[in-house]
């Protein structure tokens, strides 16, 4: 079992951490800045006005600027070399990035069950509709495998054959630019709860059973096997390279 700690923090929403951890909410239109294609002497020019609306004469001007600039760095609105060119021009530190933040989230998925292969494909099939609709989150496929375990479904009229399968999800989440380093985790962990959200759009046979955990290597065999060891793996444990990007 994994044993990492959810690094959710005091952040609940993506709109909390925009607030105080350098990720902006969706839809939130940010001070001072307009098409992320400007050229390089408007975002220049852009950029000093955020210095002048800041300040930079005192220590918490300055990191108050650096912050701004770094929620417009994850906005998408200037790029991370111009914007450090910039905060260093001020004697200010430049910020850090790009971070790549893995977590691990089991899921159980209820499908009709065909064979091993074919219902693991249709658990990765639902997950990867899911995750293109999420804004920060991509999906890294299950490198533990499979659980797969009959499922007799509640509705008396459906004859077929169910399963469900169970997956430990391998979620992926970059931060372009951060200020101090216990950051990226936070960030990354308000961003997914925002976009888990879309696991309830839809009428979807979806349970999350566990997560999201920091992603980290399960020594005793991937987190769903403590809700259903008797499940048939796939494919043979043998198989699956731990090592798995």
């Amino acid at each position: 079992m994994a044993t990492a700690t959810t690094p959710t923090g005091n952040h609940s929403t993506l709109t909390d951490a925009a607030a105080s951890d350098q990720l902006p909410a969706p839809g939130t239109p940010l001070w001072g800045f307009g098409s992320r294609h400007a050229g390089y002497d408007e975002l220049s020019r852009r950029l000093q006005q955020l210095g002048r609306r800041h300040g930079t004469r005192t220590a918490a001007q300055r990191t108050r600027l650096r912050d701004s600039v770094v929620r417009h760095i994850n906005a998408g609105n200037v790029d991370l070399h111009t914007a450090n060119a910039y905060l260093t021009g001020l004697g200010i530190a430049p910020a850090a990035g790009p971070a790549v933040v893995t977590f691990r989230l089991t899921l159980a998925v209820t499908v009709v069950h065909e064979d091993a292969e074919t219902d693991a494909g249709m658990f990765d099939l639902l997950v990867e509709d899911v995750v293109d609709r999420m804004r920060w989150t991509t999906y890294r496929g299950c490198p533990d495998g499979y659980g797969i375990a009959p499922h007799d479904t509640e509705d008396p009229w459906d004859r077929r054959r169910h399963a469900v399968v169970y997956g430990d999800l391998r979620l992926r989440i970059t931060v372009p630019a951060y200020a101090e380093p216990h950051q990226p985790a936070t960030i990354t962990a308000a961003a997914l709860a925002e976009d888990l959200r879309h696991f309830t759009d839809d009428d979807l046979d979806v349970e999350i059973l566990t997560g999201p955990v920091l992603w980290a290597a399960a020594p005793d065999g991937p987190d769903w096997l403590e809700h259903h060891p008797d499940a048939t793996v796939w494919p043979d444990p043998d198989d699956l390279d731990p090592y798995a990007d």
